[in-house]
């Protein structure tokens, strides 16, 4: 994510953000901005239900429109478990 965000920067022709503080763990990184250290660039999947809280907030800049394919990856020629269509369907209605 950090590579795809000084890509859009440099599109954009913005001074990419400084950054202070690194994390690996996405759910440390959604907890350090929830602590106050600064923004992140995360996708909103991941975040869906701090955002619907108020914990967190979700930031639009104009003109900018970001979109990501999501695949979703199974074996082939098998069989799909109950729980593995769910998962698809929850995953499909939640683009």
């Amino acid at each position: 994510m950090r590579e795809h965000l000084f890509s859009l920067c440099q599109t954009y022709q913005v001074k990419p953000p400084k950054i202070a503080l690194q994390f690996n763990g996405i759910n440390e990184t959604i907890r350090s901005v929830m602590a106050g250290y600064g923004a992140n660039f995360i996708s909103s999947l991941a975040v869906r239900e701090y955002v619907d809280s108020r914990q967190l907030a979700r930031v639009y800049v104009k003109d900018v429109h970001i979109n990501h394919k999501i695949a979703i990856c199974t074996r082939k020629n098998e069989k799909h478990s109950v729980l593995v269509q769910k998962f698809i369907e929850t995953v499909k209605n939640s683009l």
